[in-house]
Formats: C-alpha cells, sequence, structure tokens
C-alpha cells in the first residue's frame, strides 16, 4: 500500500488477521489495530474491496448482472426520494389546511368575506392538486453517497461495453451515450447549490427513473449470450530473451485496475499468443497486482527478465464456430514458494504460505494509481 500505511503492518502480524479476517475487516476493525486516521482507513478498506470484489464476483459477474445492478441502485434512490416528496407533499397540505382553519376561526366578518375565504381555500387545494409538489430541500448527505454509488455501477458498466467483445455493437453504443449523458447529470445536479438548480432532489429522482428503465430494458431485451457470461481467469507463461522486450502496452483503468492496451508485433507477449488486447493483468508470477501503481507493476514484471507467469482475466467470448460456450472459472491462483522467498514483505516479516495469507500478502503488497506505461 501507500507508504503511510507500512508502520501499520505490524498491528496486522501481531493480532494475526489472516486472509480470511481480512476480507471481513471495517472500520471498526481498524481501530481497534490502533488505525485512527481516516485517510489511512480509507486506503486500507479500498484495498481489501478490491481483493473483496476480485474473490467474490469473478464467476459471477455478466454484462447482464452489472446492468441489473445499476438498475436496482437507480430505483432505490428513486423510490427514496419519491418518499421523501410524497411526505413533503403531505406535510405542506396538512399546513395549508390548519392555516385556513385558523383564519376561519379568527374571522369574523360578514358571510361574504366568509364565502370568499372558502372560495380561496377552495382554489389553492384545487392548485395544491393539480401541480405537482417540488422538493425544495437541499440535497442530503445520504443522498449524495447515492448518486456516488451509482457512479461507480456505472463506471462498471462502461468498462465493459468499452471492450471486447462488446465494443462497437450499435445496441451498446447507444446505451453507453445515453447513460453517460444521464451520469452527468446526475453528478452536476448532485454538486450544485439550490441557487443553480431548482428542486435539485426532483431532478435527481427523474434522472433516476430514467437510468433504471433504460437499464431494465437493457437486461429484458438482451438476445447476446455474451452478455450472461463471466470473465475468466487464464494463467499464461511468456517466454523472452534476457535482453528482450516484453512487447505489451499497459494502462491503468479508474479502479486500479490494468488493461493490456496493445501488442508490438512480433514481442513475446504478441508470439504467445494467449494474450490479448483488452485482457486484465491480475496476477504477476501468482502475486496480485490488482490496484497497484502502474509503475509498481512495470517493475514487478521486470524482475523476471526470461520467463513471466501472468493471470491474465479474460472477457467472454465465442469459440470460432460461433457456438454458445461456457468457459470455465478458475480459482485465483496461490503465489509459489519461490516468489514468497524473492519478495519480502516490509518490516521484514514472513508469513506461512495458506490461503488465508495469500490473501494477505496481496493486501500489504496492494498500491494505487493510474499512469500509462509499457514494457
Amino acid at each position: 500500500l501507500d507508504d503511510s500505511i507500512l508502520p501499520y503492518v505490524q498491528f496486522f502480524v501481531n493480532n494475526q488477521i489472516n486472509g480470511c479476517r481480512l476480507l471481513l475487516l471495517s472500520a471498526q476493525d481498524l481501530l481497534n489495530l490502533n488505525i485512527h486516521k481516516i485517510g489511512h482507513q480509507e486506503i486500507i478498506l479500498e484495498a481489501v474491496e478490491l481483493l473483496r470484489n476480485l474473490h467474490y464476483n469473478i464467476t459471477s459477474e455478466t454484462l447482464q448482472t452489472i446492468a441489473l445492478r445499476l438498475a436496482c441502485k437507480s430505483r432505490a434512490l428513486f423510490n427514496q426520494l419519491k418518499k421523501s416528496a410524497e411526505k413533503a407533499a403531505a406535510a405542506s397540505i396538512a399546513t395549508l389546511n390548519h392555516n385556513v382553519e385558523n383564519n376561519n376561526h379568527s374571522n369574523h366578518g360578514s358571510k361574504k368575506d366568509k364565502h370568499k375565504d372558502h372560495h380561496h381555500q377552495q382554489q389553492q387545494q384545487q392548485q395544491q392538486q393539480i401541480e405537482p409538489t417540488i422538493d425544495l430541500s437541499p440535497v442530503s448527505t445520504a443522498t449524495l453517497a447515492a448518486v456516488s454509488d451509482i457512479l461507480s455501477a456505472v463506471k462498471d458498466f462502461i468498462s465493459w461495453i468499452d471492450r471486447y467483445p462488446f465494443d462497437g455493437q450499435d445496441n451498446y453504443v447507444q446505451a453507453r451515450k445515453a447513460i453517460l449523458q444521464l451520469s452527468i447529470e446526475l453528478t452536476s445536479t448532485a454538486q450544485r447549490d439550490q441557487q443553480f438548480v431548482q428542486g435539485p432532489n426532483e431532478v435527481i429522482r427523474q434522472s433516476c427513473k430514467k437510468l433504471a428503465d433504460l437499464c431494465d430494458r437493457l437486461v429484458q431485451e438482451l438476445n447476446d449470450s455474451l452478455a450472461m457470461q463471466a470473465a475468466s481467469l487464464e494463467v499464461v507463461t511468456v517466454t523472452k530473451n534476457l535482453d528482450e522486450d516484453l512487447g505489451m502496452h499497459i494502462h491503468s483503468s479508474y479502479s486500479g485496475i490494468h488493461v493490456v492496451g496493445g501488442l508490438k508485433y512480433h514481442s513475446p507477449a504478441h508470439l504467445n499468443g494467449n494474450i490479448e488486447e483488452g485482457d486484465e493483468i491480475i496476477q504477476v508470477n501468482y502475486q496480485t497486482v490488482v490496484g497497484w501503481q502502474l509503475k509498481k507493476l512495470v517493475a514487478s514484471m521486470r524482475r523476471f527478465p526470461t520467463k513471466l507467469i501472468l493471470t491474465v482475466k479474460k472477457r467472454p467470448r465465442h469459440h470460432s464456430s460461433g457456438s454458445f460456450t461456457v468457459v470455465p472459472q478458475f480459482a485465483l491462483p496461490l503465489p509459489e514458494m519461490s516468489i514468497i522467498g524473492n519478495s519480502s514483505l516490509p518490516l521484514g516479516t514472513s508469513l506461512p504460505l495458506t490461503i488465508a495469507n495469500a490473501n494477505l500478502y496481496n493486501t500489504l503488497m496492494l498500491s494505487s494509481g493510474n499512469y500509462p506505461s509499457s514494457t
């Protein structure tokens, strides 16, 4: 992780936080480990979340489930804001009726004045029923958090349809354009003050409804078998000469995921035949690198000058025959003892090689960053 996290490693080791306990860590657990700074807690929890997502979702994450998740989150916020607006409308009507009743009790004028008051009351009630009530309250912290959660789901969806085999297809291109437009509207509305947007909660509510309806239609109308297939892990061994470049361009996405952006023609990576543009690099010689700084990933790859073992995550794909094929899923490979021996943990700690400690080892080595690079 970040260098500021290194002093805390001894707390994990002394309290025997293995891989199983690591995946269950919460902010309260970090406080019990004497990690009190909020920024440091966020770094650790974000790294753990990356491992948790990789550990639990590798076999179930498909384009269809990602679209469904986005629809559910958008619908949940829409329902929440709708309920709040209905409560505000009911409170407004109750206040109006109460004020009119008070005026009637205090009014001792002529029958003509009473008739005018009654007529005015009816007009106000009719106008209240005809015109929709707009929630003019500021955007709450809970709504901001929900919008942020929706935008994270949008990023996951876009990262899938922007790569093979979904990129370039007309139905996905149109969906991408509409979802991005609604996401920009959500972001700008949630961050603006009331002086720039009248009724920001109403704008957010309508955007969420449109986003949920769009994703629901996409899920219901999907006729692409690849949209229901999960990604798979594949272990690839690349051999090269000592003075030879690997020939692989790598770039990092928003969430610290490293993607193969291109292969140099006739390079070792190209000649291998098992590495393709769009593959995600999950491990380097069985060491998980999800979330690492790109420069550290490249440095790790250069430590093995002649033989490199990469674990890559491949998107769904058909065979050349075009028939539907369920790609078998693989568990995340464990580090080899030789790899552990060649890589030192911070503060000189050493861990026995177990499935649980493999998760801990991966998180202790995790970093974050977003820099383009090639190797």
